[in-house]
């Protein structure tokens, strides 16, 4: 490696840097937003264990009828383990919300190439739908391989 850097070299390290900034400042929202929404629950339960979640939560609606919300999920052995993620995720299935883009934000595990000495053919419609997913920093949004 020369002692100097490109100016292209510089430009893929800001892109590198501004991704990796942008992912810090989403994963700091989604901590807040789930204080906020344990906020809103009178009693709320999480049980973990492994890679598991199990939230269960009693809140009053605007007539005062109080409801009990359970909410699962598992993080794939494919990913790295956020328990703070991995609440807000089960916190957001128990009240119907949408977690796509908690989705987007968990970070898979290394892969090590090495041990990696085949390949898998998949079919087109599935190739398809793979490169309709492609992220915003360059990164596939890995979303259907997750068990959440």
């Amino acid at each position: 490696m020369s002692s100097f850097v490109t100016d292209k070299e510089y430009g893929e390290a800001q892109v590198i840097v501004e991704a990796y900034e942008h992912r810090q400042y989403r994963i700091e929202q989604f901590k807040k937003e789930l204080g906020s929404r344990l906020k809103d629950f009178i009693k709320s339960t999480f049980r973990i264990k492994d890679n598991r979640i199990i939230f269960s939560g009693y809140f009053l609606d605007k007539a005062s009828n109080d409801f009990l919300v359970v909410g699962v999920t598992e993080c794939s052995d494919s990913d790295i383990y956020d328990k703070v993620l991995g609440k807000l995720i089960a916190v957001r299935k128990a009240l119907g919300i949408r977690v796509d883009d908690i989705i987007e934000v968990i970070e898979p595990k290394p892969v090590d190439k090495s041990s990696v000495g085949s390949y898998s053919v998949i079919s087109l419609t599935n190739l398809q739908q793979q490169l309709a997913q492609f992220g915003q920093f360059g990164q596939f949004d890995y979303f259907n391989q997750y068990k959440i």
